[in-house]
């Protein structure tokens, strides 16, 4: 079964249950990027599923996000989406309107080199 903004502790007792959880949706962003709830999912075979993956808009403004779009020629939106694919994050973005499907779906061409990647990891003030 699928759930939605399950804690470790949730996760815990539902696994207790015997029933199989395979997706946790949870808010999950540069600035929000909960890396030992996606640890424990990881290790438990759960696939972490992030809605909000521009962390409702704040995150576009990064300064690290927009300098590695700037360097790339891709946008900021490109950019998380990237680095949430190679984090293995299955991503929810909203949008309605052609050219920002086109624009996320033209993510999945960039690959984010580890100095890249580190840095938008580094972003978490989840602590």
């Amino acid at each position: 079964m699928g759930v939605s903004n399950f804690s470790r502790t949730n996760l815990d007792k539902a696994l207790a249950t015997g029933y199989e959880v395979c997706l946790n949706q949870v808010e999950f962003h540069p600035s929000l990027n909960q890396k030992e709830l996606k640890d424990y999912c990881e290790k438990n075979n759960i696939i972490v599923t992030a809605y909000s993956p521009n962390g409702q808009g704040q995150d576009l403004t990064l300064l690290s996000i927009v300098e590695i779009a700037n360097r790339l020629n891709i946008t900021t939106t490109q950019v998380i989406l990237s680095w949430l694919r190679q984090k293995g994050i299955v991503a929810i973005p909203k949008s309605t309107k052609k050219e920002h499907i086109k624009e996320n779906l033209d993510s999945l061409k960039t690959t984010l080199n580890t100095e890249d990647f580190q840095k938008i990891d580094s972003l978490n003030t989840n602590n």
